[in-house]
């Protein structure tokens, strides 16, 4: 995992991950590579940019295993005028999910989903 500011209004964090797993009773070996990138804009006092993706892998050496599972979201965020003693915020999120199963093609899902959100907090 890392993070980085290239400028004071944008940071960027990778990770990158691995697991490799040994079973003991059949012998088999399970690799798990998976990797995420998450970067945040801040235009301004009012106004943020989020968006992430994703993917996470499976597989084992005796054939048993093999998924894969991609993903990504984004997500405008505004932070309204002031109304009395509340702060509302509203914000618009979109994502994506697939996963796939190589060993039954027939289980495949995706997933693709929107939702607008305004939140009404005191302050």
């Amino acid at each position: 995992t890392a993070s980085f500011r290239p400028i004071d209004s944008l940071s960027i964090t990778p990770t990158l991950g691995y697991r490799a797993e040994q079973q003991e009773w059949s012998g088999a070996r399970i690799n798990s590579p998976s990797a995420s990138l998450t970067m945040k804009y801040q235009q301004s006092q009012r106004l943020t940019m989020t968006a992430m993706g994703d993917y996470f892998g499976t597989r084992s050496s005796d054939k048993l295993v093999d998924l894969e599972m991609i993903g990504g979201k984004g997500v405008l965020t505004w932070e309204l005028e002031p109304v009395r003693d509340w702060k509302p915020q509203l914000s618009l999120e979109g994502g994506y999910n697939l996963q796939v199963n190589r060993l039954m093609p027939s289980a495949q899902t995706e997933n693709l989903s929107g939702l607008l959100r305004l939140v009404l907090a005191t302050m």
